[in-house]
């Protein structure tokens, strides 16, 4: 399809207007440096007409977004990289969890605790099959971030200098920057890979 536009004197300029040709590509055409030639259907044949679209993704049901193409209609360009930085910057601050403000080691040990996807027996041998047992060395249970935060006898001692007096569970994991680092500090004294 041919389309023309008419690009208009300026103001400061006397010379003729000027033709823009613009041709717009089908998707059942390809060029190959050669021109335009209409693409081979799988069975041989030339495509009759333009080729079926697919889904880019399947889609569980939730809304569906539009193509960019459609997002793009009928709006004006003004999101540049700059004005979606300032408006960052005029947007209210949100609370974040004192763990965004721990080193990158601390974060990733209480990340590793806090979702169970660490090193630890129970999960090691439930997961992967590479602990001999999910028990933890004591024997009593399995070895979990709850188990050796909470109640391991081998680490009583260890816990004791960090938390004198007990510690919910929840405050070793989600409490305040003091807690945190309580609980980081807890597992590397204990010798503790996570």
């Amino acid at each position: 399809m041919l389309k023309t536009e008419d690009a208009g004197r300026t103001a400061h300029s006397n010379k003729p207007r000027v033709h823009v040709l613009t041709q717009m590509m089908t998707q059942s055409t390809s060029t190959d440096g050669n021109g335009a030639r209409p693409l081979r259907t799988p069975q041989g044949g030339a495509a009759s007409g333009p080729m079926p679209q697919r889904d880019p993704a399947p889609t569980t049901g939730g809304p569906s977004r539009p193509s960019c193409h459609a997002r793009g209609r009928g709006r004006r360009v003004t999101g540049t990289t700059t004005t979606r930085k300032i408006k960052a910057l005029m947007r209210p601050r949100t609370n974040r969890d004192d763990y965004h403000t721990l080193s990158r080691e601390q974060q990733v040990n209480l990340i590793r605790l806090r979702t169970g996807h660490n090193r630890l027996n129970a999960h090691m041998n439930r997961k992967f099959k590479l602990a001999p047992s999910p028990t933890c060395a004591c024997g009593q249970e399995d070895q979990t971030a709850e188990h050796i935060l909470q109640r391991c006898p081998l680490l009583d001692e260890e816990r004791k200098e960090v938390w004198p007096s007990p510690t919910p569970l929840q405050t070793k994991l989600y409490g305040s920057r003091q807690e945190l680092e309580k609980t980081t500090t807890f597992i590397t004294s204990a010798g503790l890979i996570v």
